[in-house]
């Protein structure tokens, strides 16, 4: 079966293998990674219901295929360019994700991922899985596309890149999405843009988090002080913003002092 021309590049998604997890928890946190990947759009992912039947039809078991040979004959029966495997488990209390993009023609490793949380379970639901996507597809490739002269000491190798003096760096990729950076957490956002806010959508997935949008201006904060965690994401989906349509930001902490920010730039391949 072929899901596509020769030069789409498809990528699967196997379903994490669970340690010290359910097998219920391990599918929806896989779901979870399939549909962040999804919506980051690098390469076509092939459905998880298309992987199933196919291996259902093969008579294939991939249970417990964490070595790179086990997952290049599964890109192999699926026709994928690419395949994503991993595992997510538990020590105590704290939770890992650790996963790999395996390149099918090579058996190469492209990129790997990890993600530790000490605490409760719902965490990898959306930092934990926010976090493995971006690193799997943010961090391969990416030397060779940024221009020398950024300077990359505040994202670690992410596209999003600013000055490295901010605490928090915000930039927007070309479908609109509002990326963010922050090295502490943050209890509410403020900018002013050219009229590109209309369609914008909440992209953190926290509980009470609100955004509010005018003609010109736009802002985001929880009545009930949720936060979003010092780390990297997307803060807004669905705007018409582009490079330059965004100033005056202002960040503010957790006492609701301003913290240090600047619009940065998001780099594309």
């Amino acid at each position: 079966m072929c899901f596509g021309l020769a030069q789409d590049k498809y990528v699967a998604v196997m379903t994490l293998e669970p340690m010290g997890l359910t097998v219920l928890e391990a599918n929806v946190l896989s779901e979870r990674l399939t549909n962040k990947l999804v919506s980051l759009k690098k390469y076509i992912v092939i459905e998880r219901s298309n992987v199933d039947k196919i291996m259902k039809e093969q008579k294939f078991q991939y249970s417990g295929c964490t070595k790179n040979q086990c997952a290049v004959k599964i890109g192999e029966l699926l026709n994928s360019n690419y395949i994503v495997i991993g595992s997510v488990s538990k020590f105590g209390s704290t939770y890992n994700i650790d996963a790999r993009i395996i390149d099918v023609e090579t058996s190469e490793v492209l990129t790997s991922a990890s993600y530790s949380h000490k605490g409760d379970i719902d965490n990898l639901l959306n930092e934990g899985i926010n976090e493995i996507s971006n690193q799997l597809y943010e961090v391969s490739e990416f030397s060779n596309s940024i221009p020398n002269e950024v300077n990359l000491k505040s994202i670690d190798e992410s596209r999003l890149i600013c000055s490295g003096l901010d605490i928090v760096c915000i930039g927007i990729d070309s479908y609109g999405s509002i990326h963010y950076s922050s090295s502490e957490d943050i209890f509410g956002v403020k900018f002013s843009h050219t009229d590109c806010m209309s369609g914008a959508e909440d992209a953190t997935g926290i509980s009470d988090w609100k955004i509010y949008t005018s003609r010109n201006s736009f802002m985001a904060f929880s009545l009930s002080s949720v936060y979003i965690p010092a780390g990297k994401g997307i803060l807004v989906k669905g705007t018409s913003c582009k490079e330059g349509d965004i100033s005056d930001l202002a960040i503010a902490g957790e006492n609701g002092e301003k913290l240090a920010s600047e619009v940065g730039k998001y780099y594309q391949k």
